[in-house]
């Protein structure tokens, strides 16, 4: 019996469909409709009307697809996007009667595990600091010896970023310079022992992971392929050539990533930062979820 989990993100709604459930297997179809909800988030951190409605109806095109509809199982998920607003309740409330439907609330710490199990079960790695960039939080988790040591979700996403300090094209040093701060501010305050990982791997999950390792391997005349890996400093490299507004990497973000535009130099910064407060060596492209986690728990 096949099994669709669908999770709705603060940047688009995604399915996946597997064969079976409680293994590490890859999907058999995956999905995905773009949202930015993030946009529809007010001042007073509640989710819109419009917002509420778009949601659904994203998941709603997904149900609709014909490999999760000759699901037996399907389960929908609600990441950030709808965890963090103040009207979650109302908004979860709304979304489960208009798809007829239950839909599961994960916390940070629930995604941040998911997201980990997913690693661990696709790679086999042992330590080093996984980093989930969403577009309205981000899930930090940090393992030693295959097992987790620390773990939080920060409640900065690339859109969060986008909407507080602009439209990241082009770059400003201003711009730069707070989102910066804002990512070290909310860093400090979650105490992670990020040292303790002193010349680790950064393991990025995610689309915005995605979109780097992309661009990376144009730049490098590599194929993208799951948990590839790059020298950490090429990151570096690829992050300070956006913010120095290079034509060239600017070029190939609108060629490979250009749905992330306006969003992609905050996504990059976020894994700069948390690198370099771990002085990760290596950078690899995850190729997992917290969809692939939540079936290994079925």
């Amino acid at each position: 019996m096949s099994i669709c989990i669908i999770d709705i993100g603060s940047n688009s709604s995604r399915a996946s469909v597997y064969e079976q459930a409680g293994q590490c297997v890859p999907p058999i179809f995956e999905g995905r409709v773009r949202t930015g909800l993030g946009a529809f988030i007010t001042a007073n951190n509640t989710l819109s009307a419009e917002g509420i409605a778009l949601a659904a109806e994203s998941v709603q095109q997904l149900l609709a697809e014909k490999e999760v509809a000759a699901a037996g199982e399907v389960h929908i998920l609600a990441m950030a996007a709808l965890r963090n607003i103040a009207n979650s309740a109302e908004a979860l409330s709304a979304i489960s009667e208009q798809l007829h439907h239950p839909v599961t609330v994960l916390s940070g710490k629930q995604e941040a595990r998911l997201g980990f199990e997913s690693l661990l079960a696709h790679t086999h790695a042992t330590s080093g600091v996984c980093v989930d960039v969403g577009g309205g939080s981000t899930e930090v988790t940090c393992f030693s010896a295959a097992e987790m040591t620390a773990s939080t979700s920060v409640a900065l996403g690339t859109l969060k970023l986008q909407k507080a300090y602009g439209a990241a094209r082009p770059v400003t040093p201003e711009m730069a310079k707070q989102a910066a701060a804002a990512i070290d501010t909310a860093l400090r305050a979650h105490a992670l022992p990020l040292e303790q990982q002193q010349g680790c791997c950064l393991f990025g999950l995610g689309g915005t992971s995605y979109a780097a390792a992309a661009l990376l391997c144009h730049k490098q005349q590599r194929e993208v392929v799951p948990h590839i890996r790059f020298a950490f400093s090429a990151l570096e490299e690829l992050a300070l050539a956006l913010e120095q507004n290079d034509d060239a990497a600017w070029a190939a973000v609108d060629e490979l990533a250009a749905p992330r535009a306006n969003s992609i130099y905050y996504g990059l910064t976020l894994f700069v930062e948390i690198g370099r407060a771990c002085k990760a060596t290596e950078f690899c492209w995850g190729s997992a979820s917290a969809r692939d986690g939540y079936l290994l728990s079925l």
